[in-house]
């Protein structure tokens, strides 16, 4: 198998140059072309290090080539002959015939003298072998030609002693075995292992140890998604790297090339698709970005259902989806074509009837050719009742995330090719943006948790600013949806409201160490709390706005404001605006001499132009008269996840 090089062939040919070019690049090489000795001196000149220079053995004569190119192995095009039976000539020199096949050929015997001379550690020899099976797969279109590929580049790495070919059928038991150097015992083994793994979890690239009456073999197990059934590649290796992490990141790393080179052959395929039906695979392409910008699960499911009926077309369709955290119930999401009454009480599960039906044969089904046993039988008749006549089921690399029923097809009989692979682009890019939202929801609620916990924090450090937070928050949502606020910048003044005491935390005797206020008395480190603010918050990198808002929320708006004397717009606004809900919240909530909303807001206008932004005082004012309740919220999390899923 070729090895991973930096190739600088100089040819004066163009075709011949080419055609060598190519098939060098297309076997994984990095290769620089030049006509002519000079072009080539320059590629040295400006950094060039090849492993290998491939030139006439003209190119060489009276030129400073080697004496540029120090490290890099001579090979000479001799255009004698057609095939080079000797690798070195009797002078000592490499030399092939000028053909890309023979090129390659000698390349490859090159680089492996080089790798083996070289004193390289088992992590690099883990990166080549990722780096060659990433290129080298790619090329591979059979199930065959992966296991030859995979083959050669650990035999080349790793040395391999001995393999087995299993093509796994739908039962275990008729797993098909091809073995070549492995004993039936270390195949047993192997077999056994392999089993368990499918048992548990969609199989993965994985290293182990075995030990058998024959001795311990170190074994590699690569599955391979091409074709059906999948075939899963068992190498017994003359070695393997010794520590844990390194054998682990060997299985992650080839997996990555697996993974790569098959998604690879899909856009190869998709590409073939896109010549014949280049209409509907623009349309396709449109629906899957689409989908990946809804805000949560029911406008997707919505989006999925359109697409379906849109693509297909399919008058009745439904979608049903796994709840989270509640093992395998499957909740109906969306419908179309009928009323959803009819369905909603219909609890599916994965585990048993349609469900688990559906899900174990991984493919678009008719309700008809499924097992209808006991619970499925009874599912299958409600489905079947309302016009639905197929399911899909829904699966993020084996997982299962849902079901897809439809029906009432404008054509008769089984569904045509063109429109299972235009349904399993749908069910693929549903999948993928299932788990993407999935993902953002999971972000989502632990922002929203570490936000509520540092509220928490500044309350527990000063228990008589309890609520304080959320009303200000609440205060200063009211000014920015009147000014037209809304998504990202809406989110960023909640959550700078939310948050602008938090440099509270750090006014305590002791905390923040380095920090600006450290070694100041107390009374001057409450003043500077939105600094220390600033200095927490800049760790999570938030918006700018965010920083700026809790910096400034003290400025007043004359200019005698701490910590910075900004005045009037040099303010920032979010900070204009959290002064005043700030400070309205002191004085309707304050510890002493508590006043009325009313005469809050008299002594509000009273600082207009002086402490507060007098065009925003006179918004607010305008906005608590017409709801005075307004300024009250009980928990800022449950609005701020409402801002968050619509920002």
């Amino acid at each position: 198998m070729l090895k991973t090089g930096r190739i600088l062939l100089v040819e004066s040919q163009e075709d011949l140059r080419r055609r060598i070019d190519r098939h060098l690049e297309k076997v994984g090489h990095d290769v620089a072309s030049v006509p002519d000795e000079a072009s080539a001196a320059r590629l040295l000149e400006d950094g060039l290090e090849p492993d290998v220079l491939v030139a006439e053995e003209a190119a060489f004569e009276n030129s400073m080539l080697s004496e540029l190119a120090p490290t890099a192995t001579p090979l000479l095009l001799d255009r004698t002959i057609e095939e080079s039976s000797e690798f070195i000539s009797n002078d000592g020199v490499a030399r092939c015939a000028a053909a890309p096949v023979d090129v390659a050929r000698r390349v490859e015997e090159i680089l492996l003298g080089r790798r083996t001379s070289s004193s390289e550690n088992s992590g690099e020899r883990c990166l080549e072998v990722a780096s060659r099976l990433t290129s080298s797969l790619r090329e591979a279109r059979t199930a065959e030609e992966r296991v030859e590929i995979l083959i050669d580049v650990f035999d080349s790495y790793f040395g391999v002693k001995g393999s087995l070919v299993i093509r796994r059928a739908a039962a275990s038991e008729d797993w098909v075995q091809a073995s070549r150097g492995i004993d039936d015992a270390l195949g047993d083994a192997i077999f056994r292992e392999l089993t368990r793994r499918a048992a548990i979890r969609a199989l993965r690239p994985f290293l182990t140890r075995m030990t058998t009456e024959t001795g311990t073999h170190e074994i590699a197990c690569v599955p391979i998604a091409i074709g059906e059934p999948e075939v899963t590649v068992a190498l017994r290796l003359e070695w393997a790297p010794a520590k844990a992490a390194l054998r682990q990141s060997l299985a992650n790393l080839v997996g990555a090339a697996v993974r790569s080179a098959h998604e690879h052959a899909r856009l190869d395929e998709s590409e073939a698709l896109l010549a014949a039906h280049a209409t509907s695979f623009e349309s396709l392409l449109l629906m899957s970005r689409d989908f990946t910008r809804a805000p949560r699960r029911a406008p997707l499911c919505e989006r999925i259902l359109a697409a379906l009926g849109r693509e297909l077309p399919m008058r009745r369709s439904a979608v049903y989806l796994l709840r989270e955290g509640e093992g395998g119930i499957l909740d109906l999401q969306a419908s179309s074509g009928f009323a959803p009454l009819r369905l909603d009480r219909l609890g599916l599960s994965r585990h048993h009837g349609i469900g688990a039906a559906a899900l174990r044969d991984a493919d678009t089904k008719k309700f008809l050719h499924l097992a209808r046993e006991g619970a499925a039988a009874r599912e299958i008749g409600m489905l079947l009742d309302v016009g639905l006549e197929y399911v899909a089921p829904i699966l993020d690399e084996g997982e299962p995330m849902g079901l897809l029923v439809f029906g009432g097809s404008e054509h008769e009989g089984d569904m045509r090719t063109w429109d299972l692979q235009i349904l399993r682009a749908l069910v693929g890019s549903a999948a993928i943006a299932l788990r993407n939202l999935h993902q953002l929801e999971r972000l989502e609620g632990l922002s929203s948790g570490a936000i509520r916990g540092l509220v928490e924090a500044i309350e527990m450090a000063h228990p008589q600013d309890r609520g304080h937070a959320d009303r200000v928050a609440s205060g200063a949502r009211m000014i920015g949806t009147a000014l037209g606020l809304n998504g990202t910048s809406l989110r960023s003044l909640a959550l700078a409201a939310l948050l602008h005491d938090v440099g509270k935390i750090g006014t305590g005797a002791g905390t923040l160490p380095g920090s600006v206020a450290s070694d100041l008395p107390e009374e001057r480190r409450v003043r500077l709390h939105p600094i220390l603010g600033s200095q927490i918050l800049s760790r999570s990198k938030p918006d700018p706005d965010v920083i700026q808002a809790v910096e400034q929320h003290h400025e007043r708006y004359d200019g005698a404001g701490h910590p910075y004397g900004l005045r009037g717009e040099g303010i920032h606004l979010f900070g204009r605006i959290l002064a005043i809900a700030n400070a309205y919240d002191r004085l309707v909530h304050g510890p002493k001499d508590a006043l009325t909303p009313k005469e809050a807001l008299q002594r509000l206008q009273r600082g207009a132009g002086l402490l507060f932004d007098p065009g925003l005082v006179a918004l607010f004012s305008g906005e608590i008269d017409r709801n005075p309740e307004a300024f009250a919220v009980t928990r800022s999390a449950d609005w701020f996840l409402e801002l968050t899923a619509s920002s």
